[in-house]
């Protein structure tokens, strides 16, 4: 999947965040895939569902339906954002 990604101006301390636009929204066959990269926690009764996907060293988050997520990297070595990018690419 086609997707273009900006880094967020507001990172705090080594913190990095990175907000991509995808080419279509996401869906319930994006979290599965996306459910790779840590403990996926689906929020179906907000108003717009949401979702958070963690693990030790990233948190993924986004609203089912939207074409944008964002992914923190907590540690400035982690491999989450190529990791996230490679899934993305698997993506039709």
């Amino acid at each position: 999947m086609e997707y273009d990604v900006q880094r967020k101006e507001d990172c705090v301390g080594v913190y990095r965040i990175y907000r991509y636009t995808l080419a279509r929204n996401t869906c319930q066959e994006m979290l599965k895939a996306f459910s790779k990269l840590g403990k996926l926690k689906v929020y179906d009764d907000f108003p717009k569902p949401c979702f958070i996907i963690a693990s030790v060293d990233t948190t993924l988050k986004g609203v089912l339906g939207s074409n944008f997520i964002e992914i923190t990297l907590y540690d400035p070595i982690t491999r989450g954002k190529e990791n996230l990018e490679q899934l993305l690419k698997q993506i039709e």
